[in-house]
């Protein structure tokens, strides 16, 4: 059966070839693009991983002092503070 897109035989010489371009070009012609796209990518994860592990508080705060503060996100407590701290609130009740 022929038709106009049949390979010959020797197709994996040419996947092989192919994927040897297509790497030859990442890190040559696109090697800005592809490392900018990466420390992209790093930065987003980063900022996804901490804005996850901090809590939402009100936007002005009074302190001690009764100054307003602008809005400020702690870091959310662990798990075994958290049940310490629950351990504590329930044996003062």
């Amino acid at each position: 059966m022929i038709t106009p897109w049949s390979i010959e035989s020797n197709a994996p010489g040419l996947i092989e070839n192919t994927v040897v371009e297509i790497g030859k070009h990442f890190f040559s012609d696109f090697l800005l693009p592809f490392e900018l796209a990466s420390v992209l990518l790093l930065m987003a994860m980063v900022g996804a991983i901490v804005l996850a592990r901090r809590d939402f508080i009100p936007d002005t705060l009074p302190t001690e002092d009764g100054v307003i503060t602008s809005l400020q996100l702690p870091e959310k407590l662990s798990e075994l503070e958290s049940r310490e701290l629950s351990a504590s609130k329930s044996s003062e009740s």
